[in-house]
């Protein structure tokens, strides 16, 4: 449950703010504070977390337009809500050359519309 507590608090937090990797950081405790930083790591190579300036004391960062939730979260949304794609899409012209963007990724539609793992939608693993 870690991951989802660093992911609330970058969304509470640091929403449309920038912040650093200890910045962040100091709102661990102690016990969660290795699976914080490897959740960091993996949120700015998912490219959830965006560096924006390189400072002499870190890096820079801010939260990209993406839903970001933990397999445990995804898994726990109503199956009606969640997806993974499947649906050929023959009438677009350029489907032979996006196909692979798109089948086999997961969905999970909410309030702000459709995410689509890879684009709008980050998966972390418990």
């Amino acid at each position: 449950m870690s991951k989802q507590t660093l992911i609330d608090t970058l969304a509470r937090e640091f929403q449309g703010e920038t912040f650093t990797h200890f910045g962040v950081m100091t709102w661990a405790s102690g016990d969660e504070l290795a699976t914080w930083q490897e959740a960091f790591r993996e949120l700015v190579e998912a490219g959830a977390l965006v560096p924006v300036e390189d400072r002499p004391l870190g890096t820079v960062y801010k939260m990209a337009e993406k839903l970001v939730i933990t397999s445990s979260a995804y898994n726990a949304a109503p199956s009606d809500y969640r997806s993974v794609w499947n649906t050929e899409r023959f009438d677009l012209p350029n489907w032979n050359q996006v196909r692979d963007q798109y089948m086999g990724k997961r969905t999970l539609m909410d309030r702000s519309g459709l995410h689509i793992e890879g684009f709008s939608l980050v998966i972390l693993d418990d």
